[in-house]
Formats: structure tokens, C-alpha cells, sequence
């Protein structure tokens, strides 16, 4: 029987409001699809379509959207990219 692995999810990627629009996004993002090959999955606002956007340039897809995700009540597109999705 073979195991599957799971995916790695990105938990959270902020930039200080300071340091937006330099590239930092890209360069986090970057690093942590290099750590391995294995599936990367994360979830994002459906309203932030900067964070959508750089999520798609990725090679994201939009598996879901999850509603009442956020403590505010806001709804949160469930992202995946598996590793054959790489750029």
C-alpha cells in the first residue's frame, strides 16, 4: 500500500502595509513552494483580489469557496496548487 502525502498549508502570508507593492509576496510565496514537491493548499478572502491574483500567477486554482471562514464572517476561497501545477 503506498502513502500519499499531505499537503502543505500556508497558514498565513502578511506584509506590513509599509513594504507593499516591493515584491515581497512574490519572493515569500516563491521560497515556499521550492521547500518540496508536495501539494501546497491554502485558503485566502474572496474579496482580496491582490492575494487572488498572486495566489493564480502560482499556478492556485480555486477548489471551493468556504462561507463564514473568517471570524468577521467573511467567505475564504480553499486554494490548491499540486506540485505538477509548477511554473
Amino acid at each position: 500500500v503506498q502513502t500519499c502525502a499531505l499537503p502543505i498549508y500556508l497558514y498565513t502570508l502578511l506584509i506590513n502595509s509599509k513594504h507593499r507593492g516591493k515584491g515581497y509576496s512574490k519572493l515569500l510565496l516563491k521560497h515556499f513552494l521550492d521547500v518540496n514537491d508536495r501539494d501546497k493548499t491554502l485558503h485566502t478572502n474572496t474579496e482580496n483580489i491582490a492575494a487572488i491574483n498572486l495566489y493564480s500567477s502560482f499556478g492556485f486554482c480555486i477548489l471551493q469557496r468556504e462561507l463564514n471562514f473568517y471570524e468577521d464572517g467573511s467567505d475564504a476561497f480553499f486554494m490548491k496548487r499540486t506540485h505538477e501545477n509548477t511554473i
